[in-house]
């Protein structure tokens, strides 16, 4: 497969870290306004979904393997578990 424009890449990488180094602005106007750190979280995914499904039908589909489905499953689950734990051991658990 020939690339026909190689920085496409190149911005997308730049725009992705320009916006997640944006995150923690809005987050601190968030947090000012009364949102607690679950229903950020809870938005900032549920924004993600329609971006998800336009690419969904760009590529006609979202296809992955029982195996990686799996893995993927796996490495959410002990992240979010080692992420609570760490956060509740520090006394910034937003659980309690």
């Amino acid at each position: 497969m020939e690339r026909r424009t190689p920085w496409l890449g190149y911005l997308c990488v730049i725009l992705s870290a320009v916006i997640f180094g944006c995150m923690p602005l809005g987050a601190n106007f968030l947090y000012a306004q009364g949102v607690t750190p679950m229903s950020l979280v809870f938005l900032r995914n549920l924004l993600s979904l329609p971006v998800l499904a336009l690419l969904c039908q760009k590529q006609g589909g979202l296809r992955i393997s029982r195996g990686a489905l799996l893995e993927t499953s796996l490495t959410g689950f002990f992240g979010c578990c080692i992420t609570s734990f760490a956060s509740s051991s520090n006394g910034c658990s937003s659980f309690a």
